[in-house]
């Protein structure tokens, strides 16, 4: 894909190109082919590159200088001939370059879990990319496991095309196929089909099976990296990185070798078998007949100086025990092998239902035959199922499942127990205790994101920073990455340096955290650097909110509990009072003088969620007929969590009535309750009251400019910044069909960056482009002119959830939805736009090489900045690690730069990143990722909420129907409803 510079540097020259293929749809990329002069190798980012003559750019900002490239570059490959092809993309707009290196901030010195590695020692390697299609006229579906065998076994039967060398090829069980050598089939041509018989492992017949191998380009890709400075790049591919990562994991993937029997391939990722597992300490029992598999992460790129770089991670997923369906149904239903073979009831029977539908199994009682199935469900127990037997002698009878078996495999052990049904119309039962679940088979995602498996997953897999850093190094040294032990990087010429990149970092300098004292001046808060945090005691919001009147509505509140929730009210009001709110119900509670002015007006205990519109509807009336004015805020509180409860009370708060919210839980309250009574410091209630605080309007804390500095140039009502969050959330796997994605722009209304508001919008299933974002980006626009009646001067965008591979398309489509929606207030305005995108699901981690440089946890300290070693050679890209992680490993974001016209230094862009990671009202601490972003995932997730509420509730599915879905009420317009 392209990479340019952004729009403000000086233009290069214009080139074209030929392609195989073309598309303008996001994230897909073109094949093209170099002209005389150019030569296809990794570039600046690992990925394939046309390489031509370059132009210099002028170096911007301040700093340390980024090192200029050469003006030329030599055919370091070997003046490979002309490939062919004529060019002709025209460039709309560049993509930023890095102006220069941070260079604030104290140093620290850093472990990375990147490694170098060389490709080739005297010539570049050369590779060919083939097509492979295999089928079965005897097989309509056919799985990886499948496929990765029959290929294999394709290439031992015939070595007068794949040759006496395995290694020669890189396969990633689909579709593609990388070989070191051009391949000639019968009478010489490059493409042929080959058919011949192969039998699985797991299956008890032979099969007649077609292997197609096409040719998907003529020329060859050369893996080179020995070009020590790469200018213009024109195109780029993800060819040759894919095909390295595929080598990578070749070895523990290929069925013919000790290595398969120990490690389980998927995607960039290769699991260890548990039982291989050399570390006692890993209890990977998750419960419910899972367990968690760990293994190591590989993917290559290209670092700073052009150096070849491995990102090695521990990587971890959740699979199926080695267990037979009998036992794995005694775990779903919750019951001890003593009681296994009472009959199910209906509850249970509809539990294990929806746990077997999909999952493979294989039968255990026919001997060597281990035929597998995939479960379609359950059913009736054997001794209820009957059919018809064909006897010996030709005639039939009737007989049970349970019969069936003890006279042809002897009697059942647990007959009782349901029967799980396999096969298509002609459907097949199994008694559960003949079934064993297939292994290796991992856990779809939509269950293994159930509640009870995800939490234990994450505690299970936590590993602290320097327990991260040993697990990482020892799974390299187990995997066998090195060419005396893996066949597969000896014959592709890689080498791989097995110590982690050493690499240096900066801590940023946090900014000064402002409140208000008890006199009502500003005041600094004592912030502490190790946790990125600042002490709250003793000191009031900067805008405390009023509140005047609240309701409250209690599900399944026995009357043993209307003390509690009086006492939570007296501590939650008191609390907000401490604060600086002015929160005053003026509501009398008979021989309570304690309580007096702390109590909602109304509460509402309800036992049902059919009774929550009722609640909220009385909660409103008889308060505004009290107070004569509206409703504030209303509490409801569950016994427990339920997303379609919640969905259902945002949904009737932020749409229907137009009043804030707070959910909380029995557990929660019980929680504030005792740590009262034992006189703890209370979090949990200060957690909460921030909360409440900005969705009535207030502003917890604010961070103080100093004179002359860059924020107070950003925030200045005459050059104002307005600052957008964005993101699109999809539907998951567990959501209706008819659910669709949701774009969430959320931008600041006031100059200093505290205070937000969000637009909302449906659009196409799984589409990450923003499709209504001209619209999105009017209303922002609109809304920060309405509040503080200046048009910003700036706009500062962090876009959240898109890949490397979809830049190019955010870059030149979503930038100009930007520079259309300000054209829309007027012809003339044109401020200086910023766009940042911002990636969390990424495998870079960094390790502090001293003691005394960790914070909390062994961690790196918040506001560690990196910028050079693993970034990008010619992008403007930096990490920037600015939360504290107290338990487990810190993950910092990475951040590239798009576009910036308003050609910001490195200090500059991470100063600001920082400082928006403490405008997170949710919390007295440094978040993860800018307020912006943070609340934009926020807003998707919320209306994600009102969107599933409204595809329960009503029959009405269009795409107009669920944009109405997601229309707040105007009472909430420009409040903080959602934080």
């Amino acid at each position: 894909m392209n990479r340019e510079r952004g729009r403000g540097a000086r233009p290069e020259s214009a080139m074209s190109s030929s392609s195989e293929h073309t598309s303008s749809s996001l994230g897909t990329s073109e094949a093209s082919h170099p002209t005389e002069g150019q030569i296809l190798t990794i570039g600046g980012d690992g990925l394939a590159n046309l390489v031509a003559p370059a132009t210099k750019s002028r170096a911007r900002g301040r700093g340390q200088k980024a090192p200029a490239k050469d003006e030329t570059i030599s055919l370091a490959a070997g003046n490979v001939k002309a490939l062919g092809g004529q060019m002709s993309a025209l460039r709309l707009r560049q993509m930023a370059e890095r102006p220069d290196y941070g260079a604030r901030g104290r140093l620290i010195q850093l472990w990375t879990n990147w490694f170098t590695f060389s490709i080739g020692s005297k010539q570049p390697v050369v590779v060919y990319q083939y097509d492979v299609d295999i089928s079965s006229s005897s097989l309509s579906k056919m799985d990886k496991d499948r496929r990765q065998f029959i290929f294999w076994e394709a290439v031992r039967q015939h070595p007068e095309v794949f040759g006496h060398d395995p290694s020669h090829f890189v396969y990633d069980d689909g579709k593609i196929l990388f070989s070191r050598e051009e391949l000639l089939f019968k009478g010489g041509l490059k493409n042929g089909t080959l058919e011949f018989q192969a039998r699985h492992p797991r299956e008890t017949r032979t099969f007649e099976w077609t292997m197609a191998i096409q040719k998907v380009r003529p020329d060859p890709i050369i893996l080179d990296v020995s070009v020590s400075a790469v200018p213009q790049l024109v195109r780029r591919d993800t060819l040759p990185i894919q095909c390295i990562d595929l080598v990578l994991s070749q070895n523990r993937r290929y069925p013919f070798n000790r290595f398969f029997e120990l490690w389980y391939g998927w995607n960039q990722r290769v699991y260890c078998f548990p039982e291989f597992m050399k570390d006692n300490r890993f209890n990977n029992n998750l419960g419910e007949g899972k367990e968690v598999w760990r293994g190591l992460f590989a993917s290559a790129s290209v670092g700073q100086g052009y150096r070849p770089i491995i990102n090695f991670d521990v990587a971890h997923s959740v699979f199926y025990q080695d267990m037979t369906l009998a036992d794995f149904a005694t775990e779903i239903v919750g019951r001890n092998r003593n009681d296994m073979n009472r009959p199910f009831n209906m509850k249970e029977r509809e539990l294990l239902n929806n746990a077997v539908k999909g999952v493979k199994f294989q039968i255990t009682h026919r001997g060597a035959e281990k035929r597998v199935y995939r479960a379609k469900g359950v059913d009736e127990a054997p001794v209820n199922i009957r059919f018809t037997k064909e006897e010996a002698n030709g005639g039939t009878r009737e007989v049970s499942v349970a019969e069936y078996f003890a006279e042809d495999y002897g009697p059942l052990q647990l007959p009782n127990m349901p029967t799980v049904v396999a096969g298509g119309q002609k459907r097949i039962f199994f008694p559960l205790e003949v079934c064993k679940l297939y292994r290796p088979q991992k856990v779809p995602l939509s269950i293994s994101q159930n509640e009870r498996v995800k939490a234990n997953m994450i505690e299970k897999t936590r590993l602290d920073a320097p327990v991260r850093k040993q697990v990482i190094e020892k799974l390299v040294k187990d995997a066998c990455l090195n060419a005396r032990e893996d066949p597969f990087l000896r014959s592709f010429e890689i080498n791989i340096d097995a110590s982690m990149l050493s690499v240096s970092g900066r801590i940023l300098p946090p900014p000064t955290i402002t409140a208000k004292d008890k006199g009502k001046r500003d005041t600094a808060c004592h912030f502490i650097e190790r946790m990125g945090s600042w002490k709250t005691e003793n000191v009031q919001y900067s805008t405390a909110a009023t509140c005047s009147n609240f309701a409250f509505i209690c599900m399944n509140m026995p009357a043993t509990r209307q003390k509690e929730m009086q006492e939570f009210c007296y501590l939650l009001v008191n609390a907000c009072r401490e604060r600086g709110m002015h929160f005053d119900t003026n509501v009398p509670e008979e021989g309570n003088e304690r309580s007096r002015g702390t109590q909602p007006y109304y509460v509402s205990s309800i036992k049902s969620d059919r009774e929550l519109d009722d609640a909220f509807h009385m909660c409103k009336k008889e308060t505004e007929k009290h107070y004569d004015s509206p409703l504030e805020l209303v509490f409801v509180c569950l016994d427990g969590k339920d997303a379609r409860r919640y969905g259902e009370i945002k949904s009737l708060g932020d749409l229907k009535y137009g009043i804030p919210t707070q959910v909380v839980q029995w557990k929660t309250i019980s929680a504030i309750l005792r740590s009262a009574s034992e006189r703890r410091p209370n979090n949990t209630l200060q957690q909460l009251i921030l909360k409440v605080n900005a969705k009535l309007g207030g502003v917890n804390f604010k961070t103080e400019s100093q004179k002359d500095d860059l924020w107070q140039s950003l925030t200045n009502p005459k050059s104002a910044t307005l600052f957008l969050g964005i993101d699109v959330t999809h539907p998951g796997a567990h959501e209706v069909r008819e659910s669709q994605s949701i774009g969430a722009v959320v931008g600041n209304v006031d100059f200093a960056c505290h205070k937000f508001d969000v637009s909302y919008r449906v659009q196409k299933r799984f589409h990450e482009q923003m499709v209504h974002f001209t619209k999105q980006l009017k209303e922002r626009l609109f809304a920060f002119l309405s509040a503080t009646k200046e048009k910003p001067a700036r706009i500062i965008v962090f876009r959240d959830g898109i890949s490397d591979s979809q830049f190019e398309a955010a870059l030149h489509e979503e930038v100009t939805c930007i520079e259309q929606a300000c054209r829309s207030l007027d012809p003339e305005y044109k401020p200086k736009i910023t766009y940042i995108v911002v990636q969390k699901r990424h495998h870079t981690r960094f390790f502090p090489q001293q003691r005394q440089d960790t914070g909390q946890g062994q961690n790196v300290p918040p506001g560690t900045a990196v910028d050079t070693v693993v970034t990008h050679p010619i992008d403007f890209d930096y990490f920037l690690c600015s939360h504290l992680a107290p338990k487990g490993t810190a993950r910092p974001a990475h951040y590239v730069v798009l576009f910036d016209e308003s050609n910001f230094s490195s200090d500059d862009l991470q100063a600001i990143t920082y400082r928006l990671c403490f405008h997170n009202a949710r919390c007295a601490k440094s978040g993860s990722i800018p307020a912006p972003t943070f609340f934009a995932d926020l807003c998707c997730t919320r209306a994600n909420y009102y969107l599933q509420h409204f595809l329960a509730t009503f029959n009405e599915r269009s795409e107009e129907d669920m944009e109405r879905a997601l229309e707040v009420n105007e009472r909430l317009k420009l409040k903080m409803y959602w934080i």
